[in-house]
This record gives C-alpha cells, sequence and structure tokens, in this order.
C-alpha cells in the first residue's frame, strides 16, 4: 500500500515521551481496502504515541462520518463516526498479534504504517 505511506509513523526517531500526529481520512483511503460497506468518507484520525523503551501506546481518536448504505432504505447516507481506540506495541522476534489490542513487531523494526488500524476502527465503530 504504497499509497497509505503517509500514515508511517517513524517512531524510532523520537525521543521518549508523547507525540502527537494527525491524518485526514478521505475517499481515496478507503480505495485500498477490500470492503463494499464503505463508500469513501470525510474524517479525521489524531493519534498519540506514547513512547518509552519496551513498549510503544498508540491512542487513536477519530471524528467525521462514512459514506455507507443504510440497512433501511437502501439509500446512501452520512454515519457519524466517533472512535476512541488504544494500541499497544511490544518488541520481540517477529510480527505477531498477541490480542485485539496488542500487537508485537520485531525490535529491528524503525516505523509502523497505522493505515490498518484507522481502517479497522473505523468499520468497528459502525454499527
Amino acid at each position: 500500500m504504497e499509497k497509505h505511506k503517509a500514515f508511517d509513523i517513524e517512531f524510532m526517531r523520537l525521543s521518549d515521551g508523547e507525540h502527537e500526529f494527525s491524518f485526514e481520512i478521505d475517499d481515496a483511503f478507503f480505495e485500498d481496502f477490500p470492503q463494499n460497506r464503505i463508500k469513501g468518507g470525510n474524517l479525521k484520525t489524531n493519534v498519540i504515541l506514547i513512547k518509552d523503551e519496551t513498549l510503544l501506546q498508540f491512542q487513536f481518536e477519530t471524528e467525521g462520518s462514512v459514506n455507507t448504505i443504510c440497512d433501511r432504505c437502501l439509500n446512501n447516507i452520512a454515519y457519524p463516526i466517533e472512535s476512541f481506540e488504544t494500541l499497544i506495541v511490544t518488541f520481540g522476534s517477529a510480527f505477531k498479534e498477541q490480542d485485539a489490542d496488542i500487537i508485537e513487531i520485531p525490535a529491528t523494526e524503525h516505523k509502523l504504517n497505522v493505515a490498518q488500524y484507522i481502517y479497522e476502527y473505523i468499520l468497528t465503530a459502525m454499527p
């Protein structure tokens, strides 16, 4: 997903502590994800990264709306999204999902692309 390179967070260069990132989510963002529920959207995701020596904590706050089809009337609607999620990243030898909100990445990694996580958090915020 070369298009989503803008969603890379290079954490290795950052000092320990809190860092903020902001991402604009539009129709083009959803084009690369294989689904048919979301037709587009206009959202903003703020990410707070709390970095320390042993782990990374990402706090995702997303607000805006997505374009989808209403289950009742089958019309296109703008569905409001408001989501707050946390992702914990630990370091190990390989990529592993330990839990829905905890992943392990190789200790040699220096960045994390958060596009997939933002997408999944938007999907889970929908009914």
